[in-house]
């Protein structure tokens, strides 16, 4: 019984490890909307239209996304940071490997219905994806930009050093490298009903967090409390069950 005590309460601190992560917040764009290279045009659309001509350079590309996360909320470091699109519709990626690339954007002043006339300048690359032509992503699959230095050394700069209530983050989405054909695909916006919004998911710098930084504000994470609760009781339980055991064998 002991042995068997000590593997229950070996695996529920683990849990207890791990469980955090599964409870980081996700946070959509308050704006999010494409650019076409030749107008002046705004295409604030139910999907972000990324297009490149070949061969894939930043300049060259034909359409581009730019997105904007609210991160007035985020009263803490962040630690690890995912961005996540959903594809909206079947993409056409080529025949050979293609990068998208999400890019750094200084300028905050854009909005998602005037973008098209300023197209703030894409800075550096914080984050990328590869396609392989073999396997392209799904209509309604999930594309994950993994979490960088990069991106995080972004997003901190924006949380230290935007004014109090103008902590703005933003990006702009196109293909960064490709060697044959002209790639495209399309991601579910903000305004798409369908498919999930674009999705920033966050965590602190120590991965464990009682608060999830919300939309409105760091909220009390309740699961996360009611389940580290319940791995406590279920410890106690174990040990007054071995105690009782251990005193009726004496």
């Amino acid at each position: 019984m002991k042995k068997s005590l000590l593997v229950v309460t070996a695996a529920c601190i683990l849990l207890t490890i791990a469980v955090p992560a599964a409870f980081a917040s996700a946070l959509t764009p308050t704006d999010d909307a494409w650019v076409n290279a030749g107008t002046a045009d705004t295409y604030n659309t139910t999907s972000l239209i990324i297009q490149s001509s070949t061969p894939c350079t930043v300049g060259g590309a034909t359409s581009w996304a730019y997105l904007k996360w609210d991160l007035n909320s985020v009263a803490k470091q962040i630690g690890t940071a995912n961005i996540s699109f959903v594809v909206s519709s079947t993409p056409a990626l080529g025949s050979q490997a293609s990068t998208l690339s999400l890019f750094a954007v200084t300028d905050d002043s854009w909005t998602e219905t005037n973008v098209g006339t300023s197209k703030p300048t894409l800075g550096a690359s914080l984050t990328s994806v590869t396609f392989d032509p073999s396997t392209p992503p799904a209509q309604g699959g999930t594309v994950a930009f993994p979490s960088t230095t990069s991106l995080v050394d972004f997003l901190n700069q924006q949380i230290a050093n935007d004014p109090a209530g103008a902590k703005y983050a933003s990006f702009g989405l196109a293909f960064s490298a490709c060697s044959a054909g002209a790639p495209s695909i399309r991601f579910a916006s903000t305004e798409n009903i369908t498919y999930t919004a674009p999705q920033m998911s966050l965590l602190d710098t120590n991965a464990v967090t009682l608060t999830t930084f919300g939309a409105a504000g760091p909220a009390v994470n309740w699961p996360l409390i009611a389940g580290l609760g319940a791995l406590v009781l279920f410890i106690a339980a174990g040990v007054v069950i071995y105690r009782r055991r251990a005193t009726v064998r004496a």
